[in-house]
């Protein structure tokens, strides 16, 4: 016998295995209507029956610019824009940069320069070149990396207090298995740890006189190295692969990971020469090889990011569904600051260049080049934040997540205009971070034995066969 909530289902929805069969007094069995996801992604038990004669065109009630068409009056829907918002340029310059997702805008772009800088760092440990041998001095390491630390802190912070219950964070673990948002957040945990050991062991260093234990520390600092190194490459690459997602068209392009990892070699550049480049004119070094080898790889993250940029809006103007409409957003609602990133991204582009060939033939040693490295800081990270503003706001899925009024964007932002929300009937609820509750987790901590604690990690780590 079946369950009764699966017998229960008029819709047949909770029915295991996929239904082939038309079931009794049915004559079809679709499975695509339009605003549903496409069978290719999501494999659903559900059939639909749709016998009455629709519309040509459906809209979606969510607000999004997307309508569904059917040519012909024969065959499927297919998504296309809907140029309701015309064609005028806004600026929305408040909206764009305080939006629900600001959290994960602050925690990427920390993470990622961080990994750039520390990855410089790491380098200089095993590179004979003598343009990152500096990085293994106390008077510039030590500053970095406190700089690292804090800016990579701050990241973590803002995204925690970002979850509805910051205090259970460490349920972002439990499905390391088969969730890659798991693996980023067990890839960036673990290469935050190891910054903290190799910080601390860099500290060490210059403490310790003595030759064995100054030994012992300088392996321990490398282990970390190695493994800081090896675990923030894998929680960028899952960073990457959490926004390679079907069903939102306008991340699912490679340029998501072109522009992670130009911003990576882009931004740990920014990172790493505001802090080492005025260390080394203050101590009385020379800082043309550095930065002219820091203004290279700049250089090479910003282009790589603008050729990920101009792939991505030929393909996704070529294609026609909800990825376009993104783009179409892009280009009216936020028109202006789109404009002013591409600027922005040329004009940085254009220094970096100038700053690489002028260090290497004009061989620069004063201030006049750190004051044009501040001026490419400014410039690389207002583009990055523009950019990274953008990816979040502009995303529409294929599919309406909520319903007519839950998750309804348009209805979300006319709740908080016209003060429906503070009704809570209403169900919408003000940005606010959520409350880290010590009380909660501390009880949790002292109610749970350890024993439960050891199963739990166990069940983590240890990948059984599931049963079919």
């Amino acid at each position: 016998l079946k369950p009764a909530c699966v017998s229960a289902c008029l819709g047949n929805a909770l029915d295991f295995g996929v239904i082939e069969d038309i079931p009794q007094n049915r004559i079809e069995a679709k499975t695509e209507i339009p605003g549903f996801p496409s069978p290719s992604i999501t494999q659903p038990n559900i059939r639909f029956q749709q016998t009455r004669s629709t519309q040509q065109e459906m809209t979606r009630p969510d607000g999004m610019p997307v309508k569904y068409r059917k040519e012909g009056g024969v065959g499927h829907f297919q998504p296309e824009v809907d140029k309701k918002l015309g064609e005028k340029k806004q600026w929305n310059w408040r909206k764009l940069l305080t939006s629900h997702e600001s959290a994960h805008v602050i925690f990427t772009l920390s993470a990622q320069a961080v990994l750039g800088g520390f990855l410089l760092m790491a380098g200089s440990l095993l590179s004979v070149n003598d343009s990152l041998a500096v990085l293994k001095t106390p008077t510039v390491s030590l500053p970095l990396l406190m700089l690292m630390i804090g800016l990579l802190s701050f990241g973590l912070f803002k995204l925690n207090m970002h979850l509805g219950k910051p205090h259970r964070f460490y349920r972002g673990f439990n499905n390391l298995r088969w969730s890659p948002l798991s693996r980023e957040i067990a890839g960036v945990s673990g290469f935050y740890t190891f910054l903290l050991g190799f910080a601390l062991f860099a500290l060490l260093e210059v403490w310790f006189d003595n030759s064995f234990i100054s030994g012992l520390v300088t392996g321990l600092k490398f282990l970390c190295a190695g493994l800081a190194s090896l675990s923030g490459l894998i929680g960028l690459y899952y960073m990457y692969r959490i926004y390679r997602i079907k069903a939102r068209p306008f991340w699912d392009h490679w340029q998501t990971g072109s522009a992670f990892a130009g911003n990576t070699l882009s931004l740990g550049a920014m990172l790493t020469g505001i802090v080492a480049l005025p260390a080394m004119l203050i101590n009385g070094l020379p800082i043309t090889q550095l930065s002219t080898l820091l203004a290279a790889l700049a250089c090479i993250g910003l282009v790589l990011e603008a050729i990920g940029h101009l792939c991505h809006s030929r393909d996704m103007n070529g294609r026609g569904n909800e990825g376009a409409s993104s783009w179409y957003v892009q280009t009216t609602r936020y028109g202006y600051p789109w404009i002013v990133r591409n600027a922005l991204l040329m004009i940085a582009i254009t220094l970096a260049t100038g700053l690489a060939l002028f260090s290497t033939f004009a061989s620069s040693e004063g201030w006049i080049t750190v004051t044009l490295w501040l001026s490419l800081t400014v410039l690389t990270i207002s583009a990055a934040a523009i950019t990274r503003s953008l990816f979040f706001v502009l995303v529409i899925p294929t599919t309406m997540p909520g319903a007519f009024f839950w998750k309804n964007q348009d209805f979300v932002e006319h709740a908080r205009e016209t003060g429906l929300i503070d009704m809570e009937q209403v169900g919408v609820v003000r940005e606010l971070h959520g409350k880290f509750k010590f009380n909660e987790l501390l009880e949790t901590v002292k109610s749970t034995s350890g024993k439960e604690i050891i199963a739990n990690i166990k069940d983590i780590l240890t990948w059984n066969k599931l049963p079919r």
